[in-house]
């Protein structure tokens, strides 16, 4: 498998991909999955619970190796990974659990991406202290302070009220545009999928393969009064509803 590429896409190709189950015996989670990313584009990743869409960003950010088929980032390929739990060490705070992953940011740059998330009344915080949606906010955070090319993230906003969650994906939305970061998000609601992303890339039952990827043709400043549901049946006749 290659990280390392010659051109600004992300590019997928797995043909299979195998962990161990149970006894130890491997269990196929993956299977033909192809696609590619242009530079600043945004897909969301959707398919039934357990499909292996967790599992495929993983694959993709190098925490599980592929022998059947290969990932290949763009140029310089720097990943900012945000996975469903916050994952803050709770004995530093806020700043300083930022401030692990992107040593070399400058206040500046660090100061820039705070006040884009409202974290700016919490660089001195500590986890425990924090809601859900705030510890949300400093998983972004330090998923940005690297500067990446490419920004993964699993099932960001799960968990939070829906009033949280919007105000959270537009926050999101606005960094992810300043900066042109080719973006892969994993989520279970249509609706969040389709609100963000210029395509929704479908996934079946286990093994997963991909079975639709639907194009959001209209602008996304646009689609708060758009009729959105051809897209939506168009996802939901593709995605399978059930485990096999």
């Amino acid at each position: 498998m290659s990280h390392a590429g010659d051109s600004d896409r992300l590019e997928i190709a797995v043909e299979s991909l195998s962990l161990p189950h149970g006894s130890g015996a491997p269990r196929q989670i993956l299977a033909s999955i192809g696609f590619s990313l242009a530079a600043g584009e945004i897909a969301a990743l959707t398919g039934p619970s357990g499909c292996g869409k967790t599992t495929l960003l993983r694959a993709i950010a190098g925490l599980i190796h592929v022998t059947d088929g290969r990932v290949r980032l763009p140029n310089g390929g720097r990943l900012g990974f945000v996975f469903q739990e916050p994952r803050l060490l709770p004995w530093r705070d806020v700043e300083t659990n930022v401030r692990l992953a992107a040593p070399d940011a400058s206040d500046s740059d660090l100061d820039a991406i705070f006040t884009a998330l409202g974290l700016t009344d919490h660089h001195c915080d500590f986890p425990a202290t924090l809601s859900l949606g705030l510890a949300r906010r400093v998983a972004i955070a330090r998923a940005f302070a690297i500067q990446p090319d490419i920004l993964l993230l699993d099932e960001p906003f799960v968990s939070l009220d829906a009033a949280l969650a919007l105000r959270l994906r537009e926050e999101l939305i606005a960094l992810i545009d300043e900066r042109a970061v080719t973006t892969l998000l994993v989520t279970h609601n249509v609706d969040e999928a389709i609100a963000l992303a210029d395509r929704v890339l479908v996934l079946s039952s286990r093994p997963a393969q991909l079975i639709a990827d639907v194009q959001i043709p209209i602008p996304r400043e646009a689609r708060g009064g758009a009729d959105l549901s051809p897209i939506k049946a168009a996802i939901a006749n593709k995605a399978a509803p059930t485990d096999r």
